[in-house]
């Protein structure tokens, strides 16, 4: 991550802080700077918008099991033996 040192001039502070207020941002101006930068970025095609993975349970002999998404608790609890 970069570190800078930057100037914003007191009505784009302001500009920003009613940014922050509308989307529910909590912070300091860092993470309002932040915020809107990634927001503007994103929707000028600069960045790609944050999808967050979705695993599909599988269906097994006809059935649909749940190992694919609670991997952790079976393996934890030994019934898919221990990591190999």
């Amino acid at each position: 991550m970069k570190h800078a040192t930057i100037t914003i001039p007191n009505d784009l502070v302001d500009a920003l802080t009613a940014y922050g207020r509308d989307r529910e941002v909590t912070g300091d101006l860092d993470a309002l700077v932040e915020a809107a930068l990634l927001d503007f970025l994103t929707e000028r095609g600069y960045l790609e918008p944050f999808r967050p993975f979705h695993i599909t349970p599988i269906h097994h002999d006809g059935e649909e099991t749940d190992i694919s998404i609670n991997h952790d608790r079976y393996f934890a609890d030994g019934e898919l033996g221990g990591p190999r």
